[in-house]
């Protein structure tokens, strides 16, 4: 019975999933600790891979129960204090989005390629990367729209620019200061009538300000085309904060393309 199910996987999907694992393991027995497992750290790696793995074989049968299992095994993930997420679970992530688009409208896969967004950079997970991570990041979340056939609106757009922006300007920071490190969070708030997004950081690597302000101008232009706005500054405690409001039409076609 299970030879014959494993017969019955494509063999894309078989090498796709082999190589998972095989890149899970291996790198459960090098940097494993960086993630920061409370217990059994290469244990849990190896399993962790194995799941994935098993659960690609199997997306094209079921991509909705296998998009929930990957959801909970990286709940079960983060459970055991790893504090980011190695490239093949992403990877493994971003092929299942592929197949719910392939198998739903543009506009339920968008729905899907939404709530991706919603779950890994929402405030339930707090996500502390260095900055050009966080720029990676975002990037890949935001590109599971365009894998699952949608076209992006224009807040969508908006509100990616202005993440990457935000964050590059941090980078800068941080190359001035190498030896300092920003601890950033990023909060995506989703509500049926406006997009709320912030970037804040506490201010590790700051440095003499060389900028004349052109980046946070030019967010904030952005911003205002679409109705709505961005304030920026330093906290009361150190660091700074960039914070965006933008209005969604009410209406607008999900198909309709980004301007």
């Amino acid at each position: 019975m299970r030879s014959s199910l494993l017969r019955s996987v494509p063999r894309v999907d078989l090498l796709i999933g082999l190589a998972i694992i095989a890149l899970g393991t291996l790198e459960a027995f090098t940097d494993a600790m960086d993630y920061g497992a409370a217990r059994s750290p290469e244990l849990w790696w190896v399993g962790q891979a194995l799941v994935t793995g098993v659960l690609v074989w199997y997306r094209r049968r079921a991509p909705v129960a296998v998009f929930i299992l990957m959801i909970l095994a990286q709940y079960a993930w983060h459970r055991q204090g790893n504090e980011s997420c190695p490239v093949w679970q992403l990877a493994a992530l971003l092929i299942v989005f592929h197949t719910i688009g392939a198998h739903l409208s543009v506009r339920h896969g968008g729905a899907w390629a939404l709530a991706g967004v919603l779950i890994f950079d929402s405030g339930a997970v707090d996500h502390r990367f260095l900055p050009f991570q966080e720029v990676v990041y975002l990037t890949v979340m935001f590109g599971s729209a365009y894998l699952t056939g949608l076209a992006l609106r224009g807040y969508l757009l908006r509100a990616h620019r202005m993440s990457e922006r935000a964050m590059r300007l941090e980078l800068e920071r941080e190359r001035r200061a190498a030896e300092a490190v920003a601890a950033e969070r990023n909060r995506i708030a989703y509500h049926p009538e406006r997009l709320e997004l912030e970037i804040t950081d506490n201010g590790g690597g700051a440095g003499p300000a060389l900028s004349t302000g052109n980046g946070l101008i030019g967010m904030r232009e952005r911003a205002e085309l679409f109705g709505g706005s961005l304030d920026a500054g330093p906290l009361p405690e150190g660091g700074y904060r960039v914070r965006a409001t933008l209005p969604i039409a009410q209406g607008v076609p999900v198909s309709e393309a980004a301007k």
